[in-house]
């Protein structure tokens, strides 16, 4: 049974509105296999509700399992789900994980495991990765020193206080576990490595299944230290020296908050740093890309100053479209380095000024300028910068995506509200802005969200899940629509 309810046509893209695809949900995970797209929904953080549908928006089965959503991707030709076993409003989810197998074409499921039975009185940052062969997966898991039980003190100043012990407590490492699983929810692998002394930033695992982590002294330095695969020892660090100055209430926060660890998706033993922060007198964006294998590190920072927003603004030439007449980049003490994308012959970096507004007890909202886009070679050699124009001031975070597709990158980025978008396309050899369109699906409620960062792609287009905001007692809620957009 197709979905698809009716349509529209803009700029001679169709666009395609399923049925309600998924009612009362917290969360939304999406990914597709092969010829399928599937969409997995906390449903009311009790269970978690699995939707397959075929690339041209057919349902073709939906599944239900307990649990707190974790993790959802596929596995040897399954669909693999992973969950904590029980969640709260109050105290979140737990630290025991448990996982379900489903058979891709029918949806049943065919096998269910605990995995993992942890501290229940600590919260737990968990990590699932696939490995590239799709045939084993791996928990990254790190017990934090936060209780799950924490009470606050009455008075803003007693929940200052008591926000700031857990922002510290959330960096700690009580308890670090790998463990690593076959296709039939097997233990094959379960280490406990030597973490490095200094604030949490994060792990990761590259192609080759060795671990990665970055730890930071606070203010001046990251480290990151290699774990080869099935050793519990580190083979070797590299550290950077920076000169951090908290901005924040009091100067506080530190640099490691401000950071974030990522490996490749091409080759094996390169991972990257990146982040956006003050440094001395400059509020500066970095890229850091490190070859464990070769030694040979590469690194990008980059620092804006009005003027050159200025210049940028001025000569902004409109691409093919009335709806994007002039740029505005906004603050230069607000930019971030929002995404890096990857492919064959280089980088993508996509910057921009996005913050939050609090005005005494209304709720917050999030205002976001122009994009700016750095393309770059292996080397992080600039090849060209442009920008794209969006304004965004609404109560919902502002997404961004990208999907390369026969040498393009196509971007996307929420634009003003009712699930409205910008769409451009940029030469990945050259940088070049080729094309940019609004993508306005229709009959949108005006608080509706695009969750631009939950889009699939399929050789004719693209699935954008626009999000219909309910109200609900100490969460958010929504129900998803689907619009299926040709290219």
């Amino acid at each position: 049974m197709s979905l698809l309810l009716g349509s529209a046509t803009l700029n001679a893209q169709t666009i395609n509105k399923t049925a309600d695809l998924i009612e009362g949900s917290t969360g939304i995970t999406t990914f597709k296999s092969g010829d399928q797209l599937y969409f997995a929904s906390k449903d009311n953080d009790k269970a978690v509700k699995l939707v397959a549908l075929s690339s041209s928006g057919a349902k073709k089965w939906e599944q239900s399992m307990e649990g707190y959503l974790q993790h959802a991707g596929c596995l040897g030709g399954k669909v693999l789900v992973v969950v904590s076993t029980d969640f709260t409003l109050f105290t979140r989810e737990n630290s025991t994980y448990k996982a379900y197998l489903l058979d891709s074409k029918t949806g049943k499921i065919e096998n269910q495991k605990l995995l993992f039975n942890g501290n229940d009185e600590y919260y737990t940052e968990l990590d699932v990765v696939v490995g590239k062969d799709a045939k084993t997966f791996s928990l990254i898991i790190r017990e934090t020193g936060v209780k799950r039980n924490v009470k606050v003190a009455p008075g803003a100043l007693g929940a200052m206080v008591v926000a700031k012990k857990m922002a510290n407590e959330a960096k700690e490492v009580r308890r670090f576990t790998t463990m690593s699983f076959n296709s039939s929810l097997e233990v094959i692998e379960a280490l406990s490595p030597v973490v490095p002394a200094g604030e949490f930033i994060g792990a990761v695992k590259t192609l080759n299944n060795d671990l990665y982590i970055a730890v930071c002294d606070g203010k001046t330095g990251v480290s990151i230290t290699r774990f080869e695969a099935g050793k519990e020892k580190p083979s070797k660090t590299v550290t950077d020296s920076y000169d951090y100055v908290g901005r924040g209430l009091l100067g506080g926060g530190t640099l490691g908050e401000q950071l974030r660890l990522f490996s490749d998706t091409i080759n094996n033993n390169v991972v990257y740093i990146s982040g956006s922060f003050q440094e001395k007198d400059e509020f500066v964006c970095v890229f850091n890309k490190y070859e464990f294998n070769s030694g040979n590190h590469k690194k990008f920072k980059k620092s804006f100053t009005r003027d050159e927003f200025k210049a940028f603004e001025k000569g902004y030439t409109p691409v093919n479209s009335k709806d994007f007449k002039s740029l505005e980049l906004g603050s230069t003490k607000d930019v971030e380095l929002l995404q890096i994308l990857e492919s064959d012959n280089g980088y993508l970096l996509l910057l921009s000024d996005v913050h939050k507004q609090q005005l005494g007890a209304a709720p917050p909202t999030f205002k976001a300028n122009g994009l700016l886009v750095y393309s770059m070679d292996k080397d992080l050699n600039i090849k060209s910068v442009t920008a794209l124009p969006r304004k965004v001031n609404n109560r919902s975070t502002p997404e961004i995506q990208a999907h390369h597709k026969n040498g393009t990158w196509y971007v996307f980025a929420s634009h003003e509200d009712k699930g409205r978008m910008l769409q451009a396309k940029v030469s990945s050899n050259s940088g070049k802005v080729e094309e940019i369109k609004l993508i306005e699906p229709p009959k949108v409620a005006g608080d509706s969200v695009g969750n631009i960062s939950s889009m699939l792609f399929t050789d004719q287009g693209y699935f954008l899940p626009v999000l219909d905001m309910k109200t609900a007692f100490g969460k958010i809620k929504f129900d998803v629509d689907l619009y299926q957009i040709s290219w």
